[in-house]
């Protein structure tokens, strides 16, 4: 009778032998994170820096996003709703807002924006242009007259539409710009510079008009009763 043996794995060499050291294998490294890991190995030369990721965006704070608020909110007032109820001109009125809006806008780019790449530059300058042929198209749109030595000016329905066209488009660019994958940076920190673009436009070409038609355009704004608009 032949009698067989259970071996306990635990203490039968036999079943374990002892391990052979050969080399390991590793993963292979994807080829995004191997770039990555020789950008931060050779850093950039001197006087040059590191592209940022794609879809940066810029960061306010709560006092930056509360002057913002105030602004756009005046802008609304003293120009789309006064320009479409009817306001009397003077030179001041068209030389101070877009002064304003393009002298912020030209500090928050300034801060906020650092090594714009072509595409994002390309993407601000058509934008920039768009917004400039609305300026001049809202222009076009307005009735002037002459009343209290100086420039009335009336906006009329094409002119509100024309409004929410320039609105749409600066919108617009903004999910163009992230559709393409440019940074969001450029389009959120110059919102005011092609605001104030715009509306420098739409005045220069209604001054133009004004001296075309011969009317009087006053340096203060008249104190009679129709003032006020």
């Amino acid at each position: 009778m032949v009698t067989i043996r259970r071996l306990h794995p635990r203490v039968e060499a036999r079943i374990h032998p002892a391990p052979a050291r050969t080399p390991t294998k590793t993963a292979p490294i994807p080829a995004r994170l191997e770039a990555r890991r020789a950008a931060s190995r050779h850093p950039p030369p001197a006087g040059r820096s590191r592209p940022r990721p794609r879809g940066t965006t810029v960061h306010f704070d709560p006092l930056t996003i509360v002057i913002y608020v105030v602004i756009v909110a005046l802008v609304l007032y003293r120009v789309v709703y006064r320009q479409l109820r009817g306001t009397l001109l003077t030179r001041k009125r068209l030389l101070v807002m877009p002064v304003i809006l393009m002298v912020v806008g030209v500090y928050t780019a300034n801060t906020a924006v650092h090594n714009v790449t072509t595409k994002e530059l390309l993407l601000l300058g058509v934008d920039i242009l768009l917004l400039a042929v609305l300026g001049a198209l809202r222009s076009a749109t307005t009735t002037l007259s002459a009343r209290e030595g100086t420039t009335f000016v009336k906006g009329t329905p094409l002119t509100l539409v024309l409004w929410l066209t320039t609105i749409g488009v600066r919108v617009g660019f903004s999910f163009i710009g992230a559709a393409l994958g440019v940074s969001t940076t450029v389009s959120s920190s110059t919102i005011m510079l092609t605001l104030g673009v715009s509306i420098a436009v739409q005045n220069a070409f209604t001054y133009q008009r004004i001296q075309k038609l011969g009317l009087p355009l006053s340096d203060q704004t008249p104190t009679g009763i129709n003032s006020g608009r």
